[in-house]
């Protein structure tokens, strides 16, 4: 969350890729206005260090302002040091490491295959937007997908999807969430465009 007005956005964005590039590949997307602060402005970033995720995640961490002492999430509050732009006022810092690459990303087409799950959902052939993915647990990679026509995800195992090659049209969009009182997802959906 960065505290500035809506046409400093991409100026942000753009030094946020800058000093995060210096760490390796690197995708920053502007989010707009924080809808619980609307004088702050939200970004999301992605990183894949060149080097171990461990160091990367130790390095950005470093500082004054840092609550979390877990290795895989971390925040930070304004304090009197800067992290990564003098207007950014929190950050959540998470890493994930894994011995292989997912092989869906959040926004690609999948057709779900034959598999008990699908069987039982009536899913099998059915075209999914993968919405998230979850780290191998323990060498496979887990899958919420959305599949088309229905309002609530589905689990899948990375081999229980196929690739189409293709995304959705709106890839990039933020999705709406429902969470029900227990913290599972009740629902994803795509807002309404302005």
């Amino acid at each position: 969350m960065a505290e500035a007005p809506p046409e400093n956005s991409g100026a942000i964005a753009a030094e946020l890729v800058r000093v995060l590039g210096e760490y390796g590949e690197v995708t920053v997307t502007e989010d707009g206005p924080y809808w619980k602060i609307p004088e702050h402005l939200e970004f999301n970033a992605e990183l894949i260090p060149r080097g171990g995720t461990a160091e990367c995640f130790d390095d950005l961490s470093k500082g004054s302002g840092w609550t979390g002492t877990g290795d895989d999430g971390r925040v930070w509050n304004r304090a009197e040091e800067d992290f990564l732009h003098p207007a950014l006022r929190w950050a959540s810092l998470d890493a994930l490491e894994a011995p292989f690459p997912p092989r869906f990303n959040a926004d690609d087409l999948v057709i779900i295959r034959d598999c008990q799950t699908a069987r039982d959902g009536k899913l099998v052939g059915v075209e999914a937007t993968v919405v998230g993915f979850s780290p191998p647990s323990p060498d496979v990679w887990e899958y919420l997908v959305l599949p088309v026509g229905r309002e609530l995800v589905e689990d899948f195992a990375e081999h229980e999807l196929a690739p189409t090659g293709r995304r959705t049209e709106a890839a990039g969009e933020p999705m709406r969430i429902s969470v029900g009182r227990d913290g599972e997802i009740t629902g994803v959906s795509q807002p309404p465009t302005r």
